[in-house]
């Protein structure tokens, strides 16, 4: 609950664990002294530097010293008046001049260089290399053939209809003839117009498919060591 708002934290606490789709199971969630949420619960267990100090029921934690203990320094923590928290790679203070100090040292890092080439609107020809073969060869072969022949059945029909009206200039002509030679291209480039619509979706349908399970892959795989510093 510690990264998410006031409204998003009871939420989760009352529709998710409290809620329905959880009644009847065991449920164990480490959370903070937070009173009003931990009377919610059937039982607590109060941790204290990896060891248990207190446990049993919420009325009877809460009123025990360890539990007052653990309030005032977290609260002495939210304030910034509290020690220093040491994380993996960098000491963490609160205010804006810790932040400033954190934030240069991390400006020369290679995961935020990564992610500032990652934010530069271009494309590259292995982008394009990528993607092709996230859509498919064989699909795009489909979708630029079904283009290539509509376009040339629509080319031919345009020249049925030229020389229709050139030889109806000229003399008499089986008109019968030519407006079944339109008709037939008509249908041909109706059918042709429909189907690469649909090797337009095929191609569509398959890239999407390969980015989301390259996009399910990445993230189920992200690395969690500084997850709040980076977005996977």
């Amino acid at each position: 609950f510690a990264s998410v708002d006031v409204g998003t934290g009871q939420h989760l606490c009352q529709e998710l664990l409290l809620g329905p789709s959880m009644r009847g199971r065991t449920r164990i969630v480490a959370t903070q002294p937070n009173s009003g949420r931990l009377r919610q619960f059937d039982k607590i267990l109060l941790l204290e530097e990896g060891r248990v100090m207190e446990a049993g029921t919420p009325e009877e934690v809460l009123a025990t010293d360890a539990f007052a203990r653990l309030q005032e320094r977290d609260g002495k923590e939210r304030a910034g008046d509290g020690p220093r928290r040491k994380t993996q790679d960098a000491t963490w203070t609160f205010g804006a001049e810790a932040v400033a100090k954190v934030c240069e040292k991390k400006a020369g890092e290679k995961g935020t260089e990564l992610r500032e080439a990652e934010d530069q609107d271009h494309i590259t020809w292995d982008t394009v290399k990528w993607w092709c073969r996230a859509a498919g060869y064989w699909n795009l072969v489909v979708f630029f053939s079904c283009i290539f022949v509509a376009r040339g059945c629509d080319l031919y029909q345009t020249v049925v209809i030229a020389t229709w009206i050139n030889n109806k200039m000229e003399g008499d002509v089986n008109d019968r003839w030519y407006m079944l030679q339109i008709i037939l291209r008509t249908l041909l480039s109706m059918s042709l117009h429909i189907f690469t619509m649909w090797a337009a979706s095929q191609v569509a349908i398959s890239a999407s498919k390969t980015i989301h399970q390259t996009i399910v892959h990445t993230l189920l795989r992200a690395p969690i060591d500084r997850f709040f510093d980076k977005q996977p």
